[in-house]
């Protein structure tokens, strides 16, 4: 039995890593994600994804979103939730607000 994923959004942690640009670029090229979330403390640059075969326009553009997150205030702000600072919670904001049916 095969798994239907098509459609599906997937959220990556850590996509400019050893492993995780790997798996960006697996993601990008395959037709069962029509949406790709990277988090990570640095998006991957435009000329990577270039390497990767992503073009920059039209609908494979909109395939990609690139979120910048500081993982040391996130750890903060989930720590200690009630006294943490309004940049902190705008870190895990960053994250809630992302709808992904595979975390990577």
């Amino acid at each position: 039995m095969t798994s239907q994923i098509t459609g599906k959004t997937a959220l990556l942690l850590g996509a400019t890593g050893a492993t995780g640009h790997h798996t960006l670029r697996y993601l990008l090229a395959s037709p069962k994600f029509s949406r790709v979330v990277e988090v990570g403390r640095r998006v991957t640059p435009a000329d990577k994804l270039e390497e990767y075969g992503f073009k920059q326009d039209g609908a494979e553009r909109r395939k990609l979103v690139q979120k910048v997150v500081d993982f040391e205030k996130l750890r903060t702000a989930m720590l200690q939730p009630e006294s943490a600072g309004e940049s902190e919670k705008t870190e895990v904001e960053k994250l809630r607000e992302e709808k992904a049916d595979v975390v990577i």
